[in-house]
């Protein structure tokens, strides 16, 4: 008889406990966490990549690297023409459009800037909460920032100014700005950043987009190789490159840039999103009569435009390989009265 009461006890002991268990979940899921953590869950599960530990460290021009030698490579976003010119390097806390560092989490990190080679009729200098550094070539040319941090809470950015200013009647061919980015001693996560920034110069061609691709770091030369470095990357960098006649200071084309939004997810926190979002007052993107997604973009002539997308739900089932996964972006031309109104 003492047994089945036990044995009655214990059941109510645990009973008692998966009750606390099931308040506890119940409460998480009604603070919005539970949406958030299964929402990656499920997004991790079909792209294929393991849950997020919840601690981001990004840049928009640099990404994770583990060798010295190994920099991601891209064409900074502008117009250059061998004249005065800047652009800005951000380190992130987020890792895209949903998920940034909590606000208990403060990364401290240093960040270093250097020339590929020795400019000529030309200075280069990195700018940071009105303090300023000349940027040279090699070991001896860095401008380092230390003890910089950046704070969770909402998706944020702290933003570098690089200025090239060149000489009155000076031509400049521009030299690639290096970048390396190290958490300090006490951060909670272990990560170097490395990217190599290149201005893009003019060229020649009879269209006006002369080129556009998804680009990758790395020596790589097939389409194979290529996507698969790209299959590395939780972001990923369209770029358009452009040539064209200059008839003035101020002279752009509008481009259309639209894209499946089943396979890629533009990033909110882009430049050129936020810059159509400014423009048009608008929070998401416009549709076509496809289903597509497509925002506006301003470009300068010889110039090269980087938009930042992450996989779609269906990322994985239909981009394959390298050529198919162009075939769900397009930039082209924009010509408002071939668009119908939606």
């Amino acid at each position: 008889m003492s047994e089945t009461r036990a044995g009655r006890t214990r059941k109510t002991e645990k009973r008692v406990r998966l009750t606390a268990i099931l308040i506890l979940l119940l409460l998480f899921f009604m603070s919005g966490g539970g949406y958030v953590y299964a929402k990656y869950y499920s997004q991790s599960v079909k792209n294929g990549i393991a849950i997020a530990s919840g601690v981001y460290f990004t840049a928009n021009y640099a990404v994770e690297s583990d060798s010295e030698e190994d920099f991601f490579e891209s064409i900074v976003k502008t117009g250059y023409q061998g004249t005065d010119t800047d652009f800005i390097f951000e380190v992130r806390n987020y890792e895209n459009n949903m998920l940034f560092n909590e606000s208990t989490v403060v990364i401290p990190y240093s960040i270093s800037f250097w020339l590929g080679g020795t400019p000529e009729s030309a200075v280069y200098t990195v700018e940071y909460d009105g303090e300023s550094k000349e940027i040279n070539a090699g070991e001896t040319g860095k401008a380092t920032f230390s003890m910089h941090s950046i704070e969770g809470g909402r998706a944020a950015a702290n933003k570098y100014t690089i200025r090239v200013d060149v000489e009155d009647g000076a031509k400049h061919t521009a030299v690639p700005v290096y970048a390396e980015v190290r958490t300090e001693a006490g951060a909670i996560i272990n990560s170097v950043l490395r990217g190599k920034m290149i201005l893009s110069t003019a060229t020649q061609s009879g269209s006006y987009i002369e080129s556009q691709m998804f680009v990758v770091s790395g020596d790589v030369t097939t389409d194979e190789e290529k996507f698969t470095e790209i299959q590395k990357l939780s972001e990923f960098t369209y770029e358009i490159r452009t040539v064209g006649e200059l008839a003035g200071n101020e002279v752009t084309e509008e481009l259309k840039l639209s894209w499946d939004p089943t396979v890629l997810e533009i990033n909110l926190f882009d430049d050129a999103f936020q810059a159509w979002r400014s423009a048009e007052g608008k929070d998401i993107p416009d549709v076509d009569t496809n289903g597509w997604y497509y925002i506006t973009v301003r470009v300068m002539p010889y110039s090269a435009e980087t938009v930042g997308f992450f996989r779609g739900n269906e990322f994985a089932v239909k981009a394959v390989d390298w050529s198919t996964l162009h075939n769900y972006i397009k930039a082209e031309k924009y010509l408002e009265s071939s668009e119908e109104t939606e």
